[in-house]
């Protein structure tokens, strides 16, 4: 697939999915994203797994959106900008992240003033550390049942080329060459195979957390305790 075909298959992704306000179920289908006119930035449909009719909200966000069409935007400009689309999509991996967190505590019934503090309270790691706490699972083990088993790998990919940029003020990757019975490690420049790359990690990226958030999409019962 060419650049231009990435860029435009992302970008249908991203117009895709919604997430039913009653089951939690986000689903890829153009069908369910007709406009509510009583709730504007919302669709309303008839839910195919709870059957229900009700609002369904956009997945991603609007606001996760906006960073993803600014990424493809960045992505169709000079090969300079490429190192900003790779920025950009590990900074939407830590939103989608405390987006699940949010979720997750949401179906728990906890209060929205202690979900926020926790937002805005914990580092990146430890929002890590809690998903597995809460789910029994890391992201990447997820990502793996899920049938996403490279996901995490090309993130952490890409952290990397973040890191030399913002580290090292170099746009660079690193490749093992093969010496003779050596192998040595070079920077090479970035190249559009790398952005490619990048662009089809962010749609795998959305595709994985509408699978993890319809997982944990329906309200927990909250338990009875007896006094």
């Amino acid at each position: 697939m060419d650049m231009l075909k990435e860029i435009q298959e992302f970008r249908r992704v991203l117009n895709t999915y919604s997430d039913c306000r009653d089951c939690g179920a986000v689903i890829a289908d153009e069908n369910l994203r007709k406009p509510d006119i009583l709730n504007p930035g919302r669709f309303r449909a008839t839910c195919p797994l709870c059957g229900r009719e009700t609002s369904r909200d956009p997945f991603p966000s609007e606001s996760e959106k906006q960073l993803f069409e600014l990424m493809t935007e960045l992505a169709e400009l000079d090969k300079q900008k490429h190192i900003l689309v790779i920025v950009l999509i590990t900074v939407a991996h830590e939103i989608l992240v405390t987006s699940f967190i949010l979720r997750l505590l949401e179906r728990k019934y906890c209060p929205q003033d202690i979900y926020f503090a926790v937002e805005d309270s914990m580092e990146f790691r430890s929002k890590l550390k809690l998903i597995k706490e809460l789910t029994g699972k890391n992201l990447e083990q997820h990502a793996n049942e899920f049938g996403f088993k490279n996901l995490y790998k090309e993130i952490e990919d890409l952290k990397a080329k973040r890191n030399a940029f913002v580290h090292e003020g170099v746009m660079h990757k690193l490749i093992n060459k093969p010496v003779g019975t050596f192998t040595i490690t070079e920077k090479a420049e970035l190249d559009e195979e790398d952005l490619k790359k990048a662009i089809g990690c962010a749609a795998k990226m959305v595709r994985f957390f509408s699978t993890l958030f319809t997982k944990y999409g329906k309200y927990e019962q909250p338990e009875m305790y007896e006094e």
